[in-house]
């Protein structure tokens, strides 16, 4: 944008206030403020020019405005401050000045997050440390009852995973998870979507390695469970990141835990149960599901049934061959895999890899003496079988 430096015409003069003091210009903003241009307007995003000159990192600037009175705490129609959008961006030194001046520090937006949650999020260590030394609180949670160390461990910040551990953080934390029951109606509402995933959870299921390795030798629970019964091993399997399934397998993480969500609630007068039979995923089925033959092979090599079922009898070949990963199908049929092994409504792993037209996997089946009469799709198996 152009300036329109002097025009007289206060429209112009805000305009142009907004981008010197985005721009750092800082000449400009004083002879706008003294022609009368308001501190306070907002450009088209709710934003002040305090605002713009924090996200820019202009310091002179903030000085300037402060002095003359801007709101420190103005926000733009989402709720993000100054000190916010400093945070987010790592200026350090506006973020001290901001405080320094008055800042609310546990300010936080719409969606609950804090300056030190987004700064954790965007792995702004010296802006979490200030903040952290300044009374920041370390155990904010956002609106899905996230942490500073959450966030942190999602996303491979490991130098702030350290230092918010190091200063107190609960390593054990989760999501929140919360229900809330309409006695009237007798409706089971979710008041969020929350998992229940700790920052162990986190870390291992984007491989975060590093981040995993710290975290358990802090004492985080290698096993804890998240709202569906999951583990750390679980989700790290699911994603494939092979070095944090070696690292949390070698650490004793349980090679065999299973999924698994259970609930009970009564209320009166309205008496509701609900308690689903574990699902049974083990890491090796999650590992077949998304097709990680690294994955599986490691788990098989280290212990893991290769027959585990899920509550509906699913095995590991079966949602491997439904799926169509041949390759993994080729390691557990050659390791010992039940190639007949049959769900709870008669379907084999021939069965449903007939039904999804991976013939490439039936004919592997066939060859390795899987039973075409075996299920009740054996009509399609044998159709399929014809064509090969």
């Amino acid at each position: 944008m152009q300036l329109t430096y002097g025009n007289s015409t206060a429209a112009a003069n805000v305009n142009d206030l907004f981008v010197a003091s985005q721009n750092g210009q800082l000449d400009v903003v004083k002879f706008l403020i003294e022609k009368g241009a308001n501190i306070e307007a907002r450009d088209e995003d709710g934003c002040t020019s305090l605002y713009l000159a924090s996200e820019s990192g202009r310091l002179e600037v903030i000085k300037f405005l402060i002095e003359h009175r801007a709101n420190i705490q103005a926000s733009n129609p989402y709720g993000w401050t100054s000190l916010y959008r400093a945070s987010w961006n790592g200026h350090l030194e506006v973020v001290k000045f901001l405080i320094e001046h008055g800042a609310d520090i546990d300010a936080s937006t719409q969606g609950g997050y804090t300056s030190l949650l987004i700064a954790s999020q965007n792995g702004r260590l010296e802006v979490v440390k200030f903040l952290i030394e300044h009374g920041a609180n370390i155990e904010a949670k956002d609106e899905d009852g996230y942490t500073s160390l959450y966030l942190a461990s999602e996303n491979g910040h490991l130098q702030v995973v350290k230092f918010l551990i190091e200063h107190g953080a609960n390593i054990q934390a989760s999501s929140e998870f919360n229900l809330r029951i309409s006695e009237s109606l007798c409706l089971l509402t979710w008041s969020s979507d929350e998992d229940g995933d700790t920052s162990l959870h986190l870390a291992s299921a984007y491989g975060h390695l590093e981040v995993v390795k710290f975290l358990i030798e802090h004492g985080a629970n290698i096993d804890a469970r998240n709202l569906f019964g999951h583990t750390s091993l679980s989700v790290a399997s699911q994603s494939g990141h092979l070095e944090v399934v070696k690292f949390l397998i070698e650490h004793g993480a349980n090679i065999e835990a299973r999924g698994e969500f259970n609930l009970r609630i009564s209320e009166s007068p309205c008496l509701l149960t609900w308690s689903s039979d574990e699902d049974g995923y083990t890491s090796l089925y999650l590992a077949s599901t998304y097709g990680h033959l690294k994955v599986v092979k490691f788990l098989i090599e280290h212990g893991a049934d290769i027959n585990a079922s899920d509550k509906d009898g699913h095995t590991s070949l079966y949602i491997a061959s439904q799926n169509g990963h041949l390759d993994v199908v080729k390691f557990l049929i050659e390791h010992g895999a039940d190639i007949n092994a049959k769900n709870k409504d008669g379907y084999t792993s021939l069965s449903m890899a007939s039904h999804h037209g991976h013939r490439d996997i039936v004919k592997f089946l066939i060859e390795h003496g899987a039973d075409t009469n075996a299920s009740p799709l054996k009509s399609l198996v044998k159709k399929i079988t014809a064509m090969l």
